[in-house]
């Protein structure tokens, strides 16, 4: 498809997948009827919200070997990879060789909306997905949360059903209604097999949706997302994703039957009328997905100079680090497992590498029970020389 493509209620579109398979399945809707909508391949923005660059000399350059096989291909010793940072062919040192590159090249597997038996339209995939594997890119267009809101506003007052907002950061959101990608099909389940999380390319965020498991040909492409309570009001949300472990409800916490708050949640979309997810009975549906990766800008406890930051996931840590920085102390954040939150260096004893009882008020130093007392004095570590 064209960036600038429209797709319409009474225009099939005939591009092929893999040189035989439509983009579009209508075969089992009877009513033909596809919601109208312009195809794009990446972010528009629009009105104020812009989309961020930073110099060549400001991107995080990975320390891979360029000369190795699928150079940058791993999730355990690509340090850019590790911290959801896409290496630019300009900067890393692998080029267009580089496999930390699948947002910009759109690696997309090859994937088909089609109508659902009793959840409207969705999407699933036509060739075999692996666990982890990049499936889509959620785009549309990028607004401000005043333009959010006054088409929120807008659509209510008009009885417009169909809302694909999605939080990117603080300050705007994407809204893959009137421009998207085929990742507006995806539906909800409480039994997913995507999962979403946002990456930096080129020094700004973008969202992703990524295989939490290994999929099957043919099989439908799902993420989980509950209902935001700033939007939801007094309304209960009936989910009918079918699946063994769902809650019933849109939304609903497993373990507490909660709402999540906006705090909880970092993005919220809805749709009905045959559209990605009209399994739910309500008419106004807002759903929220949690989006891994998130990053702040603030200032980097290692250096102490602003920029894009990773923060440390240990409950009441606030230190924030550039990729760079975090090298100081690597081993433990490079031996990792992909699917283990990142803890910052300052919670592993630098002797023994055990959990850390005490951290430098300075430093990355750190240490455990046992050799805190050797190496600390008071809250600062024997280097600073504090009394």
């Amino acid at each position: 498809m064209n960036s600038d493509e429209s797709i319409t209620n009474d225009q099939e579109k005939t591009s092929t997948v893999n040189g035989r398979s439509k983009l579009i399945d209508k075969s089992a809707n009877k009513s033909g009827q596809m919601p109208v909508y312009r195809h794009i391949k990446t972010l528009k923005p629009v009105g104020e919200a812009q989309i961020l660059r930073l110099p060549l000399a400001e991107l995080s350059r990975c320390d891979c070997d360029p000369n190795k096989p699928d150079p940058c291909s791993s999730d355990e010793h690509c340090l850019n990879r590790m911290l959801k940072y896409e290496c630019h062919p300009h900067v890393c040192a692998a080029g267009d060789k580089c496999k930390n590159q699948r947002f910009q090249k759109r690696n997309y597997p090859a994937q088909q909306v089609f109508w659902t038996a009793g959840r409207g339209w969705g999407l699933r995939t036509l060739v075999p997905i692996k666990e982890g594997e990049f499936v889509n890119e959620y785009v549309g267009e990028l607004i401000t949360y005043e333009e959010t809101e006054r088409r929120v506003k807008l659509a209510r007052k008009n009885n417009v059903k169909d809302f694909y907002f999605l939080v990117l950061d603080k300050d705007r959101v994407i809204d893959a209604g009137p421009r998207g990608n085929l990742s507006r099909f995806a539906n909800h389940s409480c039994d997913p097999n995507l999962r979403t999380e946002k990456w930096n390319i080129s020094g700004d965020l973008r969202v992703g949706l990524f295989a939490i498991r290994d999929i099957a040909a043919g099989e439908e492409l799902t993420f989980e997302y509950g209902v935001e309570s700033e939007f939801r009001g007094d309304t209960i949300f009936h989910c009918l994703c079918g699946a063994e472990t769902c809650t019933g409800f849109m939304g609903r916490s497993k373990r507490l039957g909660g709402v999540p708050s906006l705090t909880d949640t970092l993005s919220l979309t809805s749709g009905t009328n045959g559209v990605s997810n009209s399994r739910y009975s309500n008419k106004h549906r807002i759903r929220t997905s949690n989006i891994t990766g998130e990053q702040d800008v603030d200032t980097c406890f290692g250096c102490g100079l602003t920029g894009q930051l990773i923060a440390c996931q240990m409950s009441k840590c606030s230190r924030k680090f550039h990729p760079k920085c975090i090298k100081v102390k690597g081993q433990s954040f490079r031996n990792r497992s992909p699917t283990q939150r990142w803890i910052c260096p300052s919670h592993r004893c630098d002797i023994c590498g055990i959990d850390a009882s005490i951290a430098c008020a300075d430093c990355l130093n750190s240490f455990c029970a046992e050799h805190r007392t050797e190496n600390m004095r008071g809250i600062y570590c024997l280097l600073h020389g504090h009394e």
